[in-house]
């Protein structure tokens, strides 16, 4: 609960500090990310509570236009946890990040009324190279049609292509 009521702030927080002469807002978040880890996390009473907290605090912000999912494989994320070095995320396992990736990935395919483009960030570095970085902001200038489309960069066409979980 603590991480849901936090994320809601946070973003609150972002959108009343908004310049009204912006109309676009870039977050590395989305609500609906305490949704999906709940369903891994959470049984029983302690998750039907959390649905009818989460219910609540989600109507009250607005929903995102384009969600920009990186996917990169378990080996990779588990490389980028060691590196940040958080103690919280020190013990996650290969299972339980494929659990969350899994999840991750029904839920954007269910989502029907915007775009979500899937990006294969196995061969980017957009920590280290500013070119990658570029590249993905550039993928939020395009227009895509709404569901899910999938982008593995260098392919001369970015559309949909068949996914799977590795």
């Amino acid at each position: 609960m603590s991480v849901l009521t936090d994320r809601y702030q946070q973003l609150k927080t972002l959108l009343s500090q908004r310049d009204i002469f912006t109309d676009l807002v870039v977050s590395d978040y989305f609500i609906d990310k305490c949704y999906i880890f709940s369903k891994n996390n959470l049984k029983g009473d302690e998750y039907n509570l959390y649905i009818q907290v989460y219910d609540i605090i989600s109507s009250y912000l607005p929903k995102p236009e384009i969600i920009l999912y990186l996917y990169n494989s378990i080996e990779q994320l588990l490389k980028n946890i060691a590196h940040r070095g958080r103690d919280y995320e020190q013990n996650m396992s290969p299972d339980y990040l494929q659990d969350i990736q899994a999840s991750y990935m029904n839920y954007l395919s269910h989502i029907t009324n915007i775009p979500v483009v899937v990006v294969d960030t196995h061969e980017l570095d957009f920590v280290k190279n500013p070119s990658d970085y570029e590249y993905l902001k550039s993928l939020l200038e395009k227009d895509y049609p709404k569901g899910m489309s999938i982008v593995i960069p260098g392919e001369e066409q970015e559309s949909l292509k068949s996914w799977e979980l590795v």
